[in-house]
């Protein structure tokens, strides 16, 4: 069962399932991530992110000041 464009109703499917599901979507984020974000490339200093769920805790907190400091400085800096 979908909510529309082949995504799962997460509410009806076993555990084992979502934990799949959300690995699968970590994996993608984190690949998506690495390739296109110049503000993570540069905030990772050359690390990877984890590719898998537990490695999340290993990820450095951004917070909205830092963002916006790059994206000003950014626009200022072409």
């Amino acid at each position: 069962m979908d909510v529309g464009n082949g995504v799962p109703r997460v509410d009806f499917l076993e555990l084992s399932e979502i934990r799949n599901l959300q690995h699968t979507r970590w994996a993608q984020q984190a690949e998506h991530v690495q390739s296109t974000s110049a503000f993570y490339r540069e905030y990772l200093n050359g690390r990877q992110l984890a590719s898998s769920l537990d490695g999340l805790v290993d990820i450095p907190f951004t917070d909205k000041e830092m963002i916006r400091k790059v994206t000003i400085a950014g626009f200022l800096n072409p």
